[in-house]
């Protein structure tokens, strides 16, 4: 992954995610999500990006009856430690949905910020 986000430095140079929605979401073999999300909104802030994550408003987050990986900074699944063949429950599903749908939520409400204020004020000089 951080070669990946190692790569994105032409995106960086040129502000193309300023202003933009961004999220994480992942799966780990044990522990250690929050850390990993959080580790990875850095390289998010550092283009500028809005960081969405979960909130507590989506209760499903708050189900304590069965072991999940999720927590308000991002979706996330427990694989399992021997063969990573665990496959996400239905709650963890429920709140990676959820908070799809909440950045596609926020993705649509900025890009109608930056057309009105572009079209209010030729001076503000957002990234296309």
């Amino acid at each position: 992954m951080r070669n990946f986000l190692d790569r994105t430095e032409r995106l960086w140079l040129n502000g193309n995610l300023i202003g933009k929605a961004g999220s994480v979401f992942t799966s780990m073999k044990h522990g250690g999500q929050e850390s990993m999300i959080t580790s990875f909104h850095t390289s998010l802030l550092r283009h500028g990006m809005i960081i969405v994550g979960v909130h507590y408003f989506c209760h499903k987050i708050m189900n304590m009856s069965e072991i999940t990986g999720i927590s308000a900074y991002g979706a996330s699944t427990l694989a399992g430690i021997i063969d990573c063949s665990r496959q996400p429950l239905e709650n963890e599903i429920k709140i990676a949905r959820f908070q799809g749908k909440l950045v596609a939520e926020v993705a649509n409400k900025l890009e109608k910020e930056r057309s009105a204020t572009l079209r209010d004020d030729n001076t503000t000089n957002w990234p296309a």
